[in-house]
Order: C-alpha cells, then sequence, then structure tokens
C-alpha cells in the first residue's frame, strides 16, 4: 500500500524560536527535506504542526513562520496556542507573548493561510 501521510512536527519558521526549543535543525533544513521528499514522492501529503506564542517569538519569528508555511508544500497545518506546562524548560523562560498576541496570530494563520487551530 505504501505511505500516503508525512507527518513532520516543524514547530516554528524561525531559527532562534526552533534553537529556544531546542529542536536541531533550522528551517533552510526543513526546506530542503520537504523539497526532497516532493521531488521523490510528489504524491505524499505532508502534514505539520506549529507552536503560536513560544516565549519570545517575536513579529519578525512569526513572519518567519509565515513565510514557512508560504513556501512549502504542506497537505495541513495544524496550529497550537503556547502555553506554559508545569516542569518544563518554557515555563521559566522570560519575554512570554502574552495571550492577545498568541490569538490574532493563530487567527491570521487560520484565516490567511488555511491553517487548522488544534489547542
Amino acid at each position: 500500500a505504501g505511505c500516503h501521510t508525512l507527518i513532520y512536527g516543524i514547530e516554528s519558521g524561525s531559527d532562534k524560536i526552533l534553537s529556544q526549543m531546542n529542536r536541531c535543525y533550522t528551517s533552510t533544513e526543513v526546506i530542503g527535506l520537504l523539497e526532497d521528499i516532493n521531488n521523490v514522492a510528489p504524491k505524499i501529503a505532508i502534514r505539520t504542526s506549529i507552536i503560536v506564542g513560544f516565549p519570545g517569538e517575536s513579529e519578525e519569528d512569526f513572519n518567519a513562520t509565515k513565510r514557512l508555511i508560504e513556501r512549502t508544500c504542506f497537505s495541513e497545518v495544524n496550529i497550537n496556542r503556547y502555553e506554559d506546562r508545569p516542569m518544563t524548560k518554557s515555563s521559566q523562560m522570560e519575554n512570554k507573548v502574552t495571550q492577545a498576541v498568541i490569538e490574532a496570530r493563530a487567527k491570521d494563520l487560520v484565516r490567511n493561510l488555511g491553517c487548522r487551530l488544534l489547542s
């Protein structure tokens, strides 16, 4: 039967935020990998998830995420609003994004890029 869907949670299009999330990849590497997958298997549906409002996420970081979504061939993008979780490193970080900004960014992605709001 083969693989019809690939789920690859990229979380952010900002290298700064990816680094703060302790991800071991950059947005450029993500784009390259997705282009390679699309070239080899163009019929595979690629789904991803994004976290909006991670501590320290600036407007520039958010715009980098938007550009990554626009540039890639995702069949589905699921949006999760950042929220502090007990005992996580991010819950101790400074420079929290306000809930109002998180909401506005999440709605922007849904309205303008067709993303799906999960949490």
